[in-house]
């Protein structure tokens, strides 16, 4: 894990889910399921990572919010859009995004979203999920944000913009992770697999620490 400096007040989420082509055990993912501990290593290793959801296994696999089972999510935090970014397009994760086609569906809805909470503090799952919702129901706003529209901090005027295209060398061949379709997309909205729980007022987090 790569240490938050203590000046930093904010720190940024990111929630993507992705959409299986097959079970995590068939061959098709081999590859993706072999080098999930090698990306994610690489990523508590980057400039700006500071945790990330998982279960005991290291991952987040096993976690499935939606009715539709072959939705998988990672959630992660990182001091900032630039950091986060670098580790997205500037990284060995380049070529894992080169080749999300041969593992998931396009998802024909925003399949990321990003937001800022108070440093230290942890999101559940389920808030998570709801940061996404609302992106899809609203677009991009301080709740919740992409790598294209971003918004800063709060109490700050700065405002970090990822060039897609010129971040990721792969872009010309697949989609950028982070890409966001107009709402009202032709794929329907997922639902979460429990009751629908109201979006809350102020952000319900909970402060834990990242279990190795």
């Amino acid at each position: 894990m790569v240490s938050t400096p203590d000046s930093v007040a904010w720190e940024l989420v990111e929630i993507n889910v992705a959409r299986l082509r097959a079970p995590l055990d068939d061959p098709q993912l081999a590859d993706f399921t072999n080098n999930l501990d090698r990306i994610n290593a690489l990523a508590e290793s980057s400039t700006g990572f500071v945790w990330r959801l998982q279960t005991e296994d290291g991952n987040a696999t096993a976690m499935r919010p939606y009715e539709d089972e072959t939705v998988i999510i990672n959630v992660s935090m990182w001091v900032s859009v630039a950091s986060l970014g670098d580790y997205v397009y500037r990284s060995g994760h380049v070529d894992f995004l080169r080749r999300k086609r041969e593992w998931f569906h396009r998802f024909g809805e925003a399949a990321v979203a990003l937001w800022w909470v108070p440093a230290g503090e942890r999101p559940t799952l389920a808030y998570a999920v709801d940061r996404l919702d609302h992106l899809r129901a609203y677009g991009p706003t301080a709740r919740a944000f992409t790598f294209a529209k971003p918004f800063p901090a709060p109490g700050s005027a700065e405002q970090s913009v990822v060039n897609l295209r010129d971040a990721c060398p792969a872009e010309a061949k697949t989609e950028p992770l982070s890409s966001t379709p107009d709402v009202g997309a032709v794929a329907p909205m997922l639902r979460p697999a429990s009751a629908p729980h109201p979006r809350p007022s102020a952000p319900t987090l909970a402060a834990t620490r990242r279990r190795r």
